[in-house]
This record gives C-alpha cells, sequence and structure tokens, in this order.
C-alpha cells in the first residue's frame, strides 16, 4: 500500500518534471526569438530570463524530490530501477 502511494507521487512528479521542463524550453526559445528581433524587448526579455531561472529551480526541486521518493522504494522495484537511468 505505501509503495503504490509512492509509486503515484513519483508519476506525479514525473509529470510535473515533462510540463516544467517544457516551459523552460518554452521559455528558452522565447529569448532566442526577442534576441533576434530588430527593436528588442527588454522587458519581454527579462520576464523571459526570469521564467527559465524559475523554471530550472523548480526541475532542480522537482528531481530531487524524485530521488527521495526513489531511496524510500524497494530496491527490486521496477520504478526504482527507471529512476535510475
Amino acid at each position: 500500500m505505501l509503495e503504490d502511494s509512492l509509486e503515484r507521487r513519483i508519476e506525479e512528479l514525473r509529470r510535473h518534471l515533462r510540463i516544467e521542463s517544457a516551459c523552460c524550453e518554452g521559455a528558452k526559445n522565447a529569448i532566442k526569438l526577442l534576441q533576434r528581433a530588430k527593436v528588442p524587448d527588454k522587458k519581454a526579455l527579462q520576464e523571459a530570463q526570469q521564467n527559465v531561472n524559475e523554471s530550472s529551480q523548480k526541475l532542480d526541486l522537482i528531481r530531487h524530490s524524485l530521488e527521495l521518493h526513489r531511496q524510500q522504494l524497494p530496491v527490486e522495484s521496477l520504478m526504482a530501477s527507471e529512476l535510475k537511468m
């Protein structure tokens, strides 16, 4: 039962990791586009850079949480081995 709730939480964290990764990539793409503009929008560029910083911090926290949860799983757990990759 505990293992099931751990696995559900891990799946939830993995979903958040995918979403936040996409947000971070989107902000990086926005920075590239804004830097290429003939008339740079400094405010938009600052916002995009702030979004990258925030997303990077969130990704670090999610990865850390995933690692902590992985350590609670039994060694023989399939999910534990998947997370080591």
